[in-house]
């Protein structure tokens, strides 16, 4: 999906948006937390590589970049490379995707107990996407990554 081979083997994390004092309200709160780490890693990544690296590139290509540079700065842009492929997937708004909290927060508020009973059935889109048309998932992920490649220049 990425050109790195695969990397982790993540689930959803179950919330029991019921719980929650403001479900609406808190249910995005927490479903953006995942993001927001991640974005937060990628960009301190990102500058310890612009402070640590002997030279800057100009631009990030992947392909070459990452080999030619010494396992330090290569494990930096690998790990701000991941987060931010994992803070852009996550945000795509597809149950049970983080992302979906967003679409949630802005259904009306009549729609979202029918909503919630449906959202299981949403899993196999993702699957699809993933297995069968990986180049959406290129045209999503190439701005973040291009954008993340040019702060590091």
């Amino acid at each position: 999906m990425t050109g790195l081979g695969a990397f982790g083997w993540a689930k959803p994390v179950p919330v029991n948006v019921a719980r929650l004092r403001s479900p609406r309200n808190q249910g995005l709160l927490v479903a953006l937390a995942g993001p927001a780490v991640n974005i937060t890693m990628a960009t301190i990544a990102g500058i310890a590589y612009g402070v640590l690296a002997p030279h800057r590139v100009k631009y990030l290509a992947f392909n070459g970049l990452i080999s030619a540079q010494p396992l330090f700065y290569q494990i930096l842009l690998l790990f701000g490379y991941v987060n931010v492929i994992w803070a852009v997937f996550n945000l795509i708004p597809i149950p049970p995707l983080d992302g979906s909290a967003i679409l949630e927060r802005m259904l009306p508020e009549s729609w979202w107990p029918q909503y919630l009973r449906i959202r299981h059935l949403f899993l196999p889109l993702i699957l699809v996407i993933v297995l069968f048309a990986p180049g959406i998932l290129e045209d999503i992920f190439t701005p973040a990554i291009g954008l993340w490649g040019h702060l590091l220049s």
